[in-house]
């Protein structure tokens, strides 16, 4: 299992993937963020789908 730090969270790796569907170099990840008590965590936003050429 491999931890991260992404500013004040800690980012916990559970698993990686490389499917045969994407181009290549790309990669898929599953991972759990805990947020310390308190953390606002952050604000609203959205994530682009793939880009593909």
């Amino acid at each position: 299992m491999q931890t991260m730090k992404i500013g004040n969270n800690e980012v916990v790796l559970l698993g990686t993937a490389m499917p045969p569907a994407l181009p290549q170099g790309s990669h898929v990840m599953t991972a759990t963020i805990e947020l310390p008590p308190g953390d606002p965590g952050s604000p609203p936003h959205r994530h682009s789908g793939p880009m593909l050429d």
